[in-house]
C-alpha cells in the first residue's frame, strides 16, 4: 500500500514511536454507550499487532506503520502527541466514526 502523504506526523510524534520500538499500529476499537449503542473509533498503539495480516504496512519517518485494512477509507489521518503531567499519548485526527460491530 501507498500511504505517501496519508498519514501525517505532528511535532514529537516520530521521535516518540521511535522511543517505544519502532512500531505504530493503527487499530478499530468498539466504544459502548449507555443505551446500547457502539462505535468503533481509531485508536493508535506503540507496538506491532498480534495478527499482522489484517493490516496494511509501510515505513514512514523511521517507523513500521501497520493500518488495520478497515481504516483505509479514513485515510487521511493526522496524529498528534500530547503530554499531560509527563504522560505522553498519540490521538489520531481526521478518522470517522463508524456505528455497529466492529467485526
Amino acid at each position: 500500500m501507498d500511504a505517501t502523504g496519508k498519514l501525517h506526523f505532528g511535532p514529537g510524534v516520530a521521535a516518540h514511536i521511535a522511543a517505544h520500538g519502532g512500531a505504530l499500529t493503527l487499530r478499530r476499537s468498539p466504544r459502548h454507550g449507555c443505551c446500547g449503542g457502539t462505535a468503533s473509533i481509531p485508536i493508535a498503539e506503540t507496538r506491532p499487532p498480534q495478527d499482522a495480516a489484517s493490516f496494511c504496512v509501510w515505513e514512514q519517518e523511521g517507523a513500521t506503520i501497520y493500518l488495520e485494512k478497515p481504516l483505509v477509507g479514513t485515510l487521511p489521518l493526522a496524529l498528534r502527541l500530547e503530554n499531560l503531567f509527563g504522560l505522553k499519548r498519540l490521538f489520531i485526527e481526521g478518522g470517522r466514526l463508524q456505528a455497529g460491530k466492529s467485526d
